[in-house]
């Protein structure tokens, strides 16, 4: 007969001989537990039997028919086949709720537990996230390297955050935003791996700061006449945890603006962490400007600009930033009257 691990033999004997009885014993084996090696008088052999192997195992009965009168049968054997149930589970945690920068670092801990009948041999646990194969941090309580039924093994690894992880929005394609790491489990006993997985968000918001600077200048203090040049320079500084993408500057009074050469240091199109632009460019004062006492309503006597740059962070947000600076217009005719007069 062949039963799985766990179940019972629920064989009945039977006999051509009306009123006969039955003794029974099992032969005594280390690797199967539940079977009854005393003599027993019983028609129904209901041993539930548990393989603590990786393997079938048999169990075999010998068994004695008795008649009514007392007289003994010929003895027989009866064997039942139990095959193994190997099982485990196996939980991936991580000790933070997210990560927001390049060198923060995520504690993990992965936790198996073997769930079946039989003891599992060499068991393996591999984390890539984390090196590859991974050693036993506690659980084996009897150190003999195997998986024992109902025992638990902890492993514990980490893993440092790298600034490729916060700038392309995770570390798997396509990205979602957070640190994925998948830990699976092996054995002699199952070779098809179980699997656990941990995912940690990627916090974007920059503590609540702007992710960059925008800062407005201009060479000349003051401008007195029309065609006037004024020389602006914009810079824009990285002051967040990751790369800025998309990064474009609008200026609605300076029709052409230049990216310093350079200042993009590994020309990857990106505002890098801590990376800072220069653009420049110029105005030509008009004469409105001047007549109208500043570009502005209502106006103040000076020449305003302001720059927007925008920009998008890796999770896809959009990025606005402005910077501004004015310019005074000087009326002192470089002290000579505004206008002459003539009376003849």
């Amino acid at each position: 007969k062949v039963i799985n691990s766990g179940d019972n033999v629920n064989e009945t004997l039977l006999s051509s001989i009306s009123g006969s009885s039955f003794t029974w014993q099992a032969t005594n084996t280390n690797f199967v537990d539940g079977e009854t090696t005393t003599s027993t008088s019983s028609s129904m052999i209901n041993d539930i039997l548990i393989n603590r192997t990786g393997t079938d195992q048999d169990v075999i009965y010998t068994i004695t028919p008795k008649s009514d009168l007392g007289c003994e049968g010929e003895v027989f054997t009866f064997t039942v086949t139990v095959h193994p149930n190997s099982d485990f589970s196996i939980t991936k945690v991580a000790d933070k709720s997210s990560v927001k920068a390049v060198g923060d670092v995520i504690n993990y801990t992965i936790t198996i537990k073997n769930t079946g009948d039989s003891n599992l041999t060499g068991v393996i646990v591999n984390d890539p996230l984390l090196g590859g194969n991974l050693a036993l941090d506690n659980g084996d309580i009897n150190t003999n390297n195997i998986l024992d039924y109902n025992e638990t093994w902890i492993y514990t690894g980490s893993y440092v955050v790298t600034q490729n992880d916060i700038d392309n929005n995770g570390n798997t394609t396509p990205s979602d935003g957070k640190i994925h790491n998948t830990a699976s489990i092996i054995s002699n006993e199952i070779s098809i791996p179980k699997t656990s997985s941990a995912e940690v968000p990627i916090d974007y918001t920059n503590s609540g700061n702007a992710a960059y600077s925008v800062l407005k200048s201009a060479t000349e203090t003051s401008v007195s006449a029309v065609d006037d040049v004024i020389h602006y320079t914009i810079t824009v500084t990285n002051t967040a945890t990751y790369a800025v993408s998309n990064v474009e500057v609008n200026d609605p009074m300076i029709s052409t603006l230049t990216l310093t050469a350079g200042d993009d240091a590994n020309s990857n199109g990106l505002l890098d962490v801590n990376e800072v632009w220069h653009y420049t460019g110029s105005y030509v004062v008009t004469q409105n400007d001047i007549d109208n006492n500043g570009n502005t309503s209502p106006s103040d006597g000076n020449i305003h600009n302001t720059a927007t740059v925008t920009g998008t962070a890796p999770n896809g947000d959009s990025l606005s930033e402005t910077g501004s600076t004015m310019v005074p217009i000087d009326y002192t005719n470089s002290g000579n009257a505004a206008y002459s007069v003539l009376k003849s």
